[in-house]
């Protein structure tokens, strides 16, 4: 684990090497444990005086976990992974669910990420377009569930009216009769934005 020693010797570093060189470092060391538990965030902005470690508490642990877990080998713990983090209201989160949405291998998952991104409503808002486009899924399990998350995204949704429209012809009944469904709830988020 990184100790005061360590940050004071970066911050000098920046001060006596990098800074007078023109050259600027910034951003985000996480240093995480053998259980992948996050350990601390070491953060690095500006002046090098504004290095800063900042020990991290349980619940970021916990997401973190969360977070890499959806990255492990094993569908299910994926799966749950998704699931876990439908609780957790931040960017990172919302963006990593998109990301299970739309490019995990393992159908499941897809689908748990979906319904997560539904369950969080006009939260979820800022990755319509990646759920949007899993309208145009090949398995109509994943486009039912990107019904279901843009239906419950509300008035934030009216742009994906057309597809939904265009998804009431769907050949399968999920997707059809979930399009339907969320044409209904955005228009009456429409009607009540008025």
């Amino acid at each position: 684990m990184l100790d005061c020693f360590s940050v004071s010797q970066l911050g000098r570093v920046r001060a006596t090497i990098l800074l007078p060189l023109g050259l600027e470092v910034s951003g985000t060391l996480v240093a995480l444990g053998e259980d992948d538990r996050l350990l601390a965030r070491l953060t690095v902005e500006g002046a090098a005086v504004d290095v800063r470690l900042e020990p991290a508490s349980d619940e970021d642990a916990e997401r973190e976990a969360w977070l890499t877990s959806l990255r492990a080998s094993d569908p299910e713990l994926r799966k749950v992974a998704v699931q876990q983090l439908g609780s957790w209201n931040d960017t990172d989160v919302v963006e990593a669910l998109a990301h299970a949405a739309a490019a995990d291998r393992e159908l499941a998952v897809r689908i748990a990420a979906l319904e997560s991104l539904g369950d969080r409503g006009e939260d979820a808002a800022r990755v319509l377009p990646t759920v949007a486009a899993c309208l145009g899924d090949a398995a109509p399990f994943v486009r039912y569930w990107a019904t279901y998350a843009l239906g419950r995204m509300g008035a934030a949704a009216k742009d994906t009216l057309p597809a939904l429209e265009a998804l009431t012809s769907d050949r399968e009944d999920g997707p059809r009769y979930g399009a339907a469904d969320a044409i209904r709830r955005i228009r009456a988020a429409l009607s009540t934005e008025i």
